[in-house]
C-alpha cells in the first residue's frame, strides 16, 4: 500500500522482494517497475539497482546507455558503488573515446578515484591497475604512477580484497616498484590464497618449494599447488607434476605426474608439453607412445622450448613417431642451438646438426637454412 501511495523506500523494498523472490516467485519485470518508481524519486539504491537491471538485461531489455544514465544519477550524489560501476562502463567502451584515453576514459579515472577515496576496495584495485598499466608517455607530470599504483593496491589489500593482496605480493616478489621482500610477498600471497585467489595459491606453493620468505616445506608446497591445480592453474599443474615425478612433498607417483602434465599441456603450458612428451617417449607413468610424444614435442618446439626442439629434431632424424624428414630435423636443431637455450641443449643441437650434414645434399642444407631464417624473422 505504501508503495502505491508513492513512498520511495516502500517501492524499493517491494522491488527487492520481487527481485529476490522472497515469499513469491521472482518477477524481475515487476522489480524493474518498482525500482524505477523509487529511482525517479531520487532513491539512490533504487537508481543503482535499476541500472544493474539495464546493464544485465534482467526484467528489461539490456540498454547500456540507460544503465549509464541511472548509474550517473546515483554517482552524482556520491554513491561509491554507482561511481565504480559507471567507471567500469566508461573504461570498457561505453560512449565515444571510452577506453582510449578520450573523454570517457578521463571520466572513468575520476569516478574510480571518487569511489576509491570512499574506501571502495574494487575501485581502489581498479586505480592500482590503472596506474600500473600506464605507458611511460602517459605519466602524471607531478607524481610517479608506480607509487600511485602501490598506494591503491595497498589500500585495497588492507581492505581484504584478495586480488589486490595477490598483486601486492607479486610486486614485493618482483622487487621493481618496491624493494624486494620475500617475507612481505609471502604474507600477502598467504592472505590472498586463504581467500581462494588461485594465482596467490600458486605463488605460495612456489615460495614454500623454494623457501622464499619462509622455511622450505615441500609438503605445503604440494598442498598449495594441488589447490591451485584443481582450480585449473597450468603452472601449478606442471609444478605439481614435477613433485609427483620426484617424490618431493608427496609420494612418488609417475602416473599422477603424467596426468597433471597432460592437464597443463592442454592449456598450452610449454614446460608441461615438453614434460608430457618425455613421459610418452620413455613410457614413464603409462604406455610408451612415440606418436603422442612426437605430437607434444612438436607443439612445445613451436612454442619455443629448446629441449623440445632438439628432441623433435632427433625424432625427425630417426623417423620415430613421425616420418623421417632431414630438412625439418636440421631446422629444429638450428633453432635449439639458439643462445637463449641452456648450454647442454645447445651442445646436443650442434651435435645433431653436425651428424645431419653428411646425410644431406647442398640443396637440402640451403632449404633448411632458409626455413630457419623465415622462422626467426617472425620474431
Amino acid at each position: 500500500r505504501a508503495a502505491r501511495q508513492g513512498h520511495a523506500q516502500a517501492q524499493f523494498n517491494l522491488a527487492v522482494l520481487y527481485m529476490n523472490g522472497q515469499g513469491m516467485r521472482r518477477k524481475p519485470a515487476l522489480a524493474a517497475k518498482w525500482y524505477r518508481s523509487a529511482a525517479r524519486q531520487g532513491h539512490l539504491r533504487g537508481q543503482y539497482n535499476l541500472a544493474v537491471l539495464y546493464q544485465t538485461g534482467s526484467g528489461v531489455s539490456a540498454n547500456l546507455e540507460e544503465a549509464a544514465g541511472w548509474y550517473a544519477r546515483a554517482a552524482e550524489h556520491g554513491m561509491a558503488d554507482a561511481q565504480f560501476a559507471l567507471a567500469q562502463l566508461y573504461q570498457t567502451g561505453l560512449g565515444d573515446g571510452a577506453g582510449d584515453g578520450g573523454a570517457k576514459s578521463s571520466e572513468s579515472l575520476e569516478l574510480y578515484t571518487e569511489a576509491a577515496r570512499q574506501g571502495h576496495a574494487r575501485a581502489q584495485l581498479a586505480l592500482g591497475r590503472w596506474y600500473d598499466g600506464l605507458r611511460p608517455g602517459q605519466r602524471d607530470a607531478e607524481n610517479n604512477n608506480k607509487n600511485y599504483a602501490l598506494e591503491w593496491y595497498r589500500r585495497a589489500a588492507e581492505s581484504g580484497l584478495a586480488a589486490a593482496q595477490s598483486r601486492l605480493g607479486a610486486l614485493y616478489a618482483e622487487g621493481k616498484t618496491v624493494p624486494l621482500s620475500d617475507r612481505e610477498a609471502a604474507l600477502w600471497f598467504g592472505r590472498a590464497a586463504a581467500q581462494g585467489d588461485v594465482t596467490a595459491q600458486y605463488h605460495l606453493g612456489l615460495f614454500y618449494e623454494e623457501g622464499r620468505g619462509m622455511a622450505p616445506d615441500l609438503g605445503l608446497a604440494a598442498e598449495w599447488y594441488q589447490v591451485a591445480a584443481a582450480a585449473g592453474h597450468a603452472e601449478a599443474q606442471n609444478n605439481l607434476g614435477l613433485l609427483y615425478d620426484k617424490g618431493h612433498g608427496v609420494t612418488k607417483d609417475p602416473v599422477a605426474a603424467r596426468t597433471w602434465f597432460l592437464r597443463a599441456a592442454e592449456q598450452e603450458n610449454v614446460n608441461s608439453q615438453y614434460n608430457l612428451a618425455v613421459f610418452l617417449d620413455t613410457g614413464r607413468g603409462g604406455e610408451k607412445d612415440l606418436a603422442g610424444a612426437a605430437d607434444w614435442y612438436q607443439k612445445a618446439a613451436r612454442n619455443g622450448h629448446g629441449g623440445a626442439q632438439y628432441n623433435w629434431g632427433v625424432m625427425l632424424t630417426e623417423g620415430d613417431g613421425a616420418a623421417r624428414d632431414l630438412v625439418a630435423a636440421r631446422v629444429w636443431a638450428a633453432l635449439a642451438s639458439a643462445p637463449e637455450n641452456p648450454d647442454d641443449v645447445r651442445a646436443h643441437a650442434v651435435g645433431l646438426t653436425d651428424a645431419l650434414t653428411p646425410l644431406m645434399s647442398a640443396d637440402q642444407i640451403a632449404e633448411a637454412a632458409a626455413r630457419v631464417q623465415s622462422w626467426q624473422s617472425r620474431d
